[in-house]
């Protein structure tokens, strides 16, 4: 088996959202094993939030709906549903702000 290296993904420190219930690996670990597998150095730069009980599409603002997404389920395809849920959308998007504020935040400026 190949190693991943998270450099071949992303060559810094990446954040992963992810709904419990999204359909596309049918696994609420995918995304958590795919970063356990990575080299231990790399491990450290990856962060991964798997928020319980939402589903694709859980950040977004629209009503729920479903629609044909030919990569669910691992690639077999299928009716994807995708809903929003306010409290995984909400703690989504302050991860994601505080993400972003530390990624980029100046370092080795002095304030004036």
């Amino acid at each position: 088996m190949n190693t991943l290296s998270s450099k071949q993904v992303a060559p810094a420190r990446w954040l992963v959202l992810v709904g419990e219930n999204d359909q596309y690996d049918d696994d609420p670990r995918a995304c958590p094993s795919l970063v356990s597998n990575l080299p231990s150095e790399d491990q450290a730069r990856a962060q991964v939030l798997v928020y319980p009980g939402a589903e694709q599409g859980f950040n977004g603002l629209e009503a729920a709906q479903e629609y044909q997404a030919p990569f669910l389920h691992r690639g077999q395809g299928g009716v994807e549903r995708s809903a929003p849920d306010l409290a995984a959308r909400d703690t989504s998007r302050q991860a994601a702000v505080e993400f972003f504020t530390e990624s980029f935040a100046p370092t080795g400026i002095s304030e004036r």
